[in-house]
């Protein structure tokens, strides 16, 4: 038996058992993607009401204007004594002779349900000294002589019954926002998830303290009830709570990514622009809730018809406006796992475009001619390279990754290596000897300065960088490729890396020449930018891997078209001038 027979073996085995697993996770991710196309819009239940106040509608039918216009949902906090007061549900009784309203033993209520449920709430949470009784057609709740309710103004309630009855009969959601509430311990967490007592009615949740409602003693208590009772929590994707992030680590399966425009920001935003940071939000980042939240420059017609533009959006594009159903599948990770399959994820990362490089054009030197087309070579190298960035996200595909909790291993370091690692796939050592033992000119500081900064820029705009970051035009040429395209393809592939390689092909297939702009290497090494960022595209696992593949196709194919005419260019240079 021929001695290298066996090796070879085991190394075809081993490509086609990686490629078989890698097969079966990419088909398991597009089904639970293409089941996964149920959006749901909330609305700030609270945040509504007060814009529409001086309209004077009822809440009734302030709940059929969002429901009638788009909102299939309502995001609710746990009623407080300063609520009802404020809203003039409750009365105080005398009238306080103290600037606060509340400073007083005595509230008149005139709603059975929520007098009881205040009762309730308030002897629940340690207030002992409450009584209720009848008067005429109202209800009194008292405390004893010498005590005031003032010191209870911001003891959370629960949920007002009478808006949940009037929304459950609209068909709208329910999702509650989960404080941490000083006066309640792990004991109260246990009795309240025991009883089914207000998060029961609501069929989400929203972490909106740092600290776990209960402390950090009532975590077992909040897991096993988020696995017995399936509520959806919404996690959003920026600044989300520490509580938030945590239970979506513990219990990943009902966690939905979410998305909101704050305020401030929706000011300044056009209606164009503005429906187009939500259709990015769904389609490139996966969020599935949208809290909808008032401009300040909205009145409530105003608000009424944005929210109808946000729906009618989404029924155009064919996604479901319904409370998304979670990945019931899905489960926290094991520590052991995570790290090991991030070791594996970053290197394969880092070598997946080398590999198709080596495969392609490692024998590429100065001089050599080639058979095949600079373009056949680039689809070839690209084609390789998105099979290595298929195996890279599923190595990575877990629950942790794809909400956005733990961000890829060394995603700027693997995108360096992949580029730079290129230099030694297409120069021999004793070349890259040579080169360093020179003597340092001028040109070279400023050429390697100039090259730095382009680098660092690259590295930079890779994360999440900050507007400033992005040249004036940038954002509406963005805008543009997007309702076009959809996917929109990266600036550096199609604009830079692919024509560049494109060249480089052609350059090292037609030129014998030493003279550094006529040596392809050069172009490839530049080139290959496009293909570490293809990789870095397929990184990012909270995006749908149906918009990774039609975001590196289109930007393949009008960097073809891009690379086509800067080798013609270049061929015409060439004949102009006699190289």
């Amino acid at each position: 038996m021929n001695r290298f027979a066996l090796p070879r073996f085991w190394v075809v085995l081993l490509l086609g058992g990686l490629l078989a697993w890698t097969t079966l996770r990419s088909v398991r991710r597009f089904q639970e993607e293409r089941a996964d196309q149920r959006v749901l819009i909330l609305a700030d239940w609270y945040e509504a009401r007060d814009l529409a106040a001086r309209t004077g509608q009822p809440d009734r039918e302030l709940l059929r204007g969002l429901q009638q216009n788009g909102a299939q949902g309502l995001l609710l906090s746990a009623l407080t004594l300063s609520d009802l007061q404020l809203h003039h549900r409750v009365t105080p009784h005398p009238a306080s002779k103290g600037e606060d309203p509340l400073d007083t033993r005595e509230l008149i209520f005139h709603e059975t349900n929520l007098a009881q449920q205040t009762q309730r709430e308030l002897q629940w949470h340690g207030v002992s000294d409450v009584t209720l009784r009848a008067r005429g057609s109202a209800f009194l709740l008292s405390r004893r002589a010498g005590s005031s309710f003032l010191s209870l103004k911001d003891v959370e309630l629960g949920l007002d019954p009478l808006l949940v009855d009037e929304s459950r009969a609209l068909g709208l959601s329910l999702f509650i926002r989960l404080n941490r509430d000083p006066w309640t311990t792990p004991a109260q967490i246990g009795q309240m998830l025991q009883e089914d007592m207000p998060v029961a009615m609501a069929d989400g949740i929203v972490f909106n303290s740092d600290e776990l409602p209960g402390g950090p003693e009532a975590l077992p208590l909040w897991q096993n009830w988020l696995r017995d009772q399936h509520p959806i929590q919404a996690l959003f994707e920026f600044h989300a709570s520490r509580a938030a992030r945590m239970m979506a680590r513990q219990v990943p399966a009902f966690v939905c990514r979410s998305h909101s425009i704050p305020s401030s920001e929706l000011k300044d935003l056009p209606p164009g622009a503005e429906l187009a940071r939500w259709r990015r939000a769904v389609q490139e980042r996966s969020c599935r809730i949208l809290l909808f939240h008032a401009s300040p420059n909205d009145a409530w017609p105003t608000y009424l018809s944005r929210l109808n533009d946000l729906h009618n959006w989404l029924q155009r594009d064919g996604w479901a406006t319904a409370i998304p159903a979670g990945h019931p599948v899905w489960r926290a990770t094991r520590t052991l796992q995570r790290w090991g399959m991030a070791f594996f994820a970053f290197w394969a990362a880092s070598v997946a475009p080398l590999i198709g490089l080596v495969l392609v054009g490692g024998k590429i030197r100065r001089g050599s001619r080639g058979s095949r087309s600079p373009l056949t070579l680039f689809w070839t190298l690209s084609l390789l390279t998105v099979l290595g960035a298929l195996v890279v996200a599923a190595l990575a595909d877990r629950p942790e990754m794809r909400l956005q909790l733990t961000p890829f291993p060394g995603v700027k370091i693997s995108f360096l290596l992949s580029w730079f690692g290129s230099i030694f796939v297409l120069y021999e050592w004793k070349e890259i000897r040579a080169f360093l033992v020179q003597g340092v000119r001028r040109f070279d500081v400023v050429l390697g300065v100039i090259f730095l900064a382009i680098v660092a820029y690259i590295l930079i705009r890779s994360g999440n960088a900050s507007g400033g970051w992005m040249p004036f035009a940038e954002q509406g040429i963005r805008d543009r490729l997007e309702e076009a395209l959809i996917a929109r393809p990266r600036f550096k592939e199609f604009l830079w890396g692919h024509p560049l390689l494109i060249a480089g092909f052609w350059l090292s297939a037609v030129d014998r020449s030493k003279k550094l702009l006529l040596d392809g290497r050069p172009w490839i090494v530049l080139g290959m930018v496009g293909q570490a960022s293809i990789v870095n595209t397929f990184c990012h696992l909270h995006s749908p891997l149906s918009m990774a593949l039609m975001r590196t196709v289109n930007g393949a194919l009008i960097g073809s078209i891009l690379g086509w005419l800067l080798v013609r260019g270049l061929a015409g240079v060439r004949r102009r001038f006699k190289l």
